[in-house]
This record gives C-alpha cells, sequence and structure tokens, in this order.
C-alpha cells in the first residue's frame, strides 16, 4: 500500500474482519481495482471515462464505473438489495431498503397459500415509492452508460454516489469478492485449497469481469469478441 493510501488502513482492517481474508490481500485487491493519482494513491472518485470521444463540454463514458472499486450501477443496487452485505445494512439503517409486499403484473399485493403477504427488499426511490431491483432496471432509476443515470431519482443518486466513499467502496468490494467465491466454490472450484493471495486475484478477476465471464476465463474458453469488449469497456479515470 504505497504513500497515503494508508489512510484506509482501518477500513482495510474492518474488511478483513469482516471477511477472514488477511488485510494485506484485500489491499491488494483495491489497489488493483483502484485507478491512482501520479505517485500510486488510491483515486476514491475514479469514473470510467471514454478520454477519445469526451470533450470539454460533454463528458462521455465507457461503462457507469466508478469509485475506488469500480461498482456499475446494477451491481452497487443488487448487493445494497443482497441481505447480509455491508451496504444492505447501511441502507436498511438510513431507512432506504426495507421488505415490502410483493405485487404481480396487476399491481396486487401476492400472497402466499396460508393468506399471508409475501415480501421482498425494495430501495426507496422517492417517498413512499418503493422499487425492487426488476423495477429498478425496467424503470431505468439506474440504467445507462454512466454513474449518473439520467432517470435516477435524488435519493437513487445519492446512494450510487457513495461508491466514492472509501468505506463503502471497500466494504462492498469484499462482500461481492466473497460472495462471488462462494459462487465460484458452488459451481466445483476448490476455493478452500486457496490461499489468500489466490483468492485476492480471484476476487479482482470475478469483479473486474463478472462470475460468468470469469469462469470462462478460467476455462480458457472467453471468446475473442468478448475480451475486446472486456477491455474497451474497463480502465477508470
Amino acid at each position: 500500500m504505497p504513500g497515503k493510501n494508508v489512510i484506509y488502513w482501518n477500513e482495510i482492517i474492518r474488511a478483513s474482519e469482516r471477511s477472514a481474508i488477511i488485510p494485506q490481500s484485500i489491499a491488494a485487491v483495491i489497489h488493483a481495482e483502484a485507478a491512482k493519482y501520479r505517485g500510486g494513491d488510491w483515486k476514491p472518485t475514479s469514473v470510467c471515462k471514454d478520454s477519445k470521444k469526451s470533450t470539454k463540454e460533454n463528458t462521455v463514458y465507457k461503462s457507469s464505473a466508478a469509485g475506488m472499486t469500480q461498482f456499475l450501477n446494477g451491481t452497487w443496487m443488487t448487493e445494497t438489495l443482497r441481505d447480509g452485505t455491508y451496504l444492505y445494512e447501511k441502507a436498511t439503517e438510513q431507512g432506504l431498503v426495507a421488505d415490502k409486499p410483493l405485487l404481480n403484473k396487476k399491481g396486487e399485493v401476492v400472497k402466499n397459500k396460508k393468506g399471508e403477504v409475501v415480501n421482498e427488499k425494495k430501495f426507496q426511490v422517492s417517498k413512499d415509492n418503493w422499487k425492487n431491483l426488476k423495477e429498478l432496471k425496467k424503470g431505468r432509476y439506474i440504467t445507462g452508460i454512466t454513474p449518473y443515470p439520467v432517470h435516477a431519482t435524488a435519493e437513487v443518486q445519492q446512494w450510487l454516489n457513495l461508491r466514492f466513499k472509501p468505506e463503502y467502496a471497500i466494504m462492498a468490494a469484499v462482500d461481492y469478492g466473497v460472495e462471488n467465491l462462494a459462487s465460484l466454490k458452488r459451481a466445483g472450484y476448490n476455493i478452500d485449497g486457496l490461499n489468500d493471495a489466490e483468492k485476492a486475484k480471484l476476487i479482482y478477476l470475478t469483479h473486474h469481469l463478472g462470475l460468468s465471464d470469469a469462469i470462462h476465463f478460467i476455462k480458457n474458453n472467453i471468446t475473442e469478441d468478448n475480451a475486446k469488449k472486456i477491455i474497451n469497456s474497463t480502465g477508470g479515470q
């Protein structure tokens, strides 16, 4: 952890305790994910700009990735609504995520065979207006090749902007990484046989490529077209 990055050590330690992965490996993941200032200091305000297409008047983005750990809008909200994550805990504390009735296509409350209301996790996009992940995407609250979706409400954008807060970015990256390791284990990979440095590499790989493409990469059968798309869509600034 070069230079001023030591200021994030407390967050690294907390993430280590949360994940049972040594802090040095956590720091290695963040160092790999983060864009950097000159000298190697991590850049919390990083976004994925297209420098060739951007002008002084108009910024063009390669993707919606943002923050020190380059979370996409959709992944950030997915992790927010996943019970047990740091983001879920914080959003719940702030009253932004709660169990709300599941609605059918007609907008009617769904009940189980016992007549009990079925609940699901929803995010409060505005006062008394709650949406699940599918509705967030369908309503275009988090869609678009930009970290600042045009149709995002103030509440949604403020939450997405927490990607620029190191504490949130670091903890979320580790939670997401641990879940991806669990997914790889369920897919038959011997994750328990790896040391923490090896796990850190997989955490970075699955975050960078996404779980599906990471598995293709591991199997060495990722297509050339997909490889080019991945390369062109990465690189925070």
